[in-house]
């Protein structure tokens, strides 16, 4: 195995976070917003809106999915035996 570029697992997972950051904001505030009154209901607390960590978590949840993603290429491609020509049965 080659060496692992920091530099573009860096990026690649601040650009994976960016991308949950977004999913997260179109669900909780565009998809879901009328299940909050369920939620006061069962007097569960709401989360903070602009916690550090609440918005800083799918960042370092990015970089870790792209340093520990399989890297691209390699196991997933066939080897020149997996070619052959398919045997007919009928």
């Amino acid at each position: 195995m080659g060496k692992i570029n920091f530099g573009r697992v860096l990026l690649g997972g601040l650009v994976a976070g960016l991308l949950l950051n977004i999913g997260e904001w179109v669900l909780n505030g565009i998809v879901l917003p009328s299940n909050t009154g369920v939620l006061k209901e069962v007097r569960v607390p709401e989360p903070a809106q602009n916690s550090c960590c609440r918005r800083a978590a799918p960042f370092v949840l990015g970089i870790v999915m792209v340093l520990l993603g399989p890297p691209s290429g390699h196991g997933l491609a066939r080897s020149k035996r997996d070619h052959r020509q398919p045997v007919s049965l009928g």
